[in-house]
C-alpha cells in the first residue's frame, strides 16, 4: 500500500532503491531517481507540507568509484589524530568507530550507554535534528534501526573520560549530570547545530590534508573497512541499522567485486582438491566439447554467456 509523503521514512526510500537494483536497474538510474525524490521532498519542505526532507537520511547506492568516497585505515587514523585536539573529537570518533549517523550520534544520552569494561555498548533510541531554531527528536521507525551497537574498548574509555569532564562541567554550572543529558552536548548542556558539526569536520579534513569526503561518509568508511576486515554482510547491516542485507548490498554495490573474488577462490580451491584426488574437476572450460561436439552444461560461472 502506498504511503503519503508525510509518513515516509529513510528506510522506505532505501527499500525502494534496493528493489530497483534487485530488479536489474543500474546504479546510475537508481541514483537519478533518488535525486528526483530528493528534489520533490525539498519542494514539499519549502511549501510547508513536510517538516524535513527524509531523503537526507537515506543511503543511495554508491557510485562505482566508491574508493573516492571513503578512507582507508591509515587515512582514518590520520583523521582521528588530527581531530584529537577538537572539542568535537568524541562525537567524530563515535561516528567513525561505530558507523552511526550524525543525527543518531547527537541524540545519544548517557542512559543509552553501557560503558562497563567487559562489553561496552550503545543503544540507538532516537535521532536528533534541527528544524529552523527548534530541535526535533525522532524514535527509530523500524526494529532494526532500534539497535544495540558494540563499542570498541578504546572508544568506551574515551567516553568514560568525557563523562568525567562533563560531570565537572555540570558542577561548575551548578547542576548534576544525569542519564537524561546528551553525551555530545556543549558546556551549557545544549546540542551543537548539525550543520556546524559538519563544518568542523570539513575544517579538520582540510587541515589534515586528507582527501575530501562528507561527514556521512564516515559511515561508509566504517562499513567498507569492516567488510575488508572480513565481517559478514548481515552483521554490518545490523550494526548500521539497515532494513535488510539487500539494502546494505545496494548501497555498497562496489563490494560485488570482492564477493565475486570470494566465489572465484572457491572455484580454485575445489579444482585443486579434485585434481589432488586424481579426478577431473567439475569446474569445466566452457569451450571444452562434450558428446556430439556441443558444450555440455557446467556449474562454473564461466558458462555465463555474458
Amino acid at each position: 500500500m502506498a504511503k503519503p509523503a508525510i509518513a515516509l521514512t529513510p528506510d522506505d526510500l532505501n527499500l525502494i532503491m534496493a528493489n530497483m537494483v534487485k530488479a536489474g536497474k543500474s546504479v546510475t538510474t537508481t541514483r537519478y531517481l533518488y535525486r528526483i525524490m530528493h528534489r520533490v521532498l525539498d519542494d514539499a519542505v519549502r511549501k510547508g507540507k513536510l517538516a524535513r526532507n527524509i531523503a537526507d537520511l537515506a543511503d543511495p547506492p554508491m557510485a562505482k568509484k566508491a574508493e573516492t568516497e571513503v578512507w582507508d585505515m591509515p587515512e582514518l587514523d590520520q583523521f582521528l589524530t588530527a581531530a584529537a585536539s577538537s572539542d568535537y573529537y568524541e562525537l567524530l570518533a563515535t561516528m567513525a568507530l561505530t558507523g552511526v549517523r550524525r543525527g543518531e550520534a547527537l541524540g545519544i544520552k548517557w542512559s543509552d550507554l553501557d560503558l562497563n569494561k567487559a562489553a561496552p555498548s550503545l543503544y540507538i533510541r532516537r535521532s536528533a535534528y534541527k528544524l529552523g531554531k527548534e530541535w526535533r527528536f525522532e524514535e527509530p521507525k523500524t526494529k532494526r534501526s532500534r539497535r544495540v551497537v558494540a563499542l570498541p574498548l578504546s572508544l568506551a574509555m574515551l567516553l568514560r573520560h568525557l563523562r568525567e569532564k562533563q560531570e565537572a562541567n555540570a558542577e561548575w554550572y551548578g547542576r548534576e549530570l544525569s542519564g537524561d543529558d546528551f553525551v555530545f552536548a556543549v558546556g551549557d548542556g545544549t546540542l551543537s547545530d548539525p550543520r556546524y558539526v559538519s563544518k568542523i569536520f570539513r575544517h579538520i579534513v582540510q587541515r589534515a590534508g586528507l582527501k575530501r569526503i562528507r561527514l556521512h561518509d564516515l559511515r561508509h568508511t566504517y562499513a567498507t573497512l569492516q567488510r575488508k576486515a572480513g565481517q559478514p554482510i548481515e552483521v554490518i547491516s545490523r550494526v548500521l541499522g539497515h532494513a535488510s542485507e539487500v539494502v546494505t548490498l545496494t548501497i555498497y554495490n562496489h563490494w560485488e567485486g570482492e564477493l565475486r573474488a570470494a566465489a572465484d577462490t572457491m572455484d580454485l580451491m575445489l579444482e585443486k582438491e579434485f585434481h589432488n584426488e586424481g579426478e577431473k574437476s567439475f569446474v569445466r572450460n566452457p569451450l571444452e566439447k562434450g558428446n556430439g561436439g556441443e558444450c555440455r552444461p557446467c556449474r562454473s560461472r564461466t558458462c555465463d554467456p555474458d
